[in-house]
């Protein structure tokens, strides 16, 4: 288990969605080399199917030896999408892919 030491916001209030800097004390006690995920279960029930939320992964983004190198520290760089619905002319946390999204994945609506 880890305890979350701080959440940073690291992109401009403008920027689409937001992605923030997050320090983990692991004390030590979960040892991982670079290229692996943290699994994070989060509480609560999925609205859409009634059962306890899955594990969701994020990208550890240190070294083995941690922020601070004692190995007692690790970082998530973790990035919350946000999606914009032209009708509403606003960011729509409801939608699964917004007009925006759509674009820029397939180009053509």
């Amino acid at each position: 288990m880890g305890k979350v030491v701080s959440v940073k916001r690291i992109v401009g209030p403008k920027a689409t969605g937001e992605t923030c800097d997050i320090v983990i004390d692991t004390a030590g006690g979960i040892p991982y080399w670079e290229g692996q995920s943290f699994g994070v279960v989060p509480p609560g029930i999925n609205p859409k199917n009634g059962k306890p939320n899955s594990v969701r992964l994020y990208s550890i983004a240190a070294s083995r030896y941690g922020d601070d190198m004692t190995g007692k520290t690790t970082t998530l760089c973790v990035r919350r999408a946000t999606y914009w619905d032209e009708a509403m002319g606003k960011d729509d946390p409801a939608k699964k892919v917004g007009v925006r999204q759509k674009k820029w994945i397939g180009g053509v609506l």
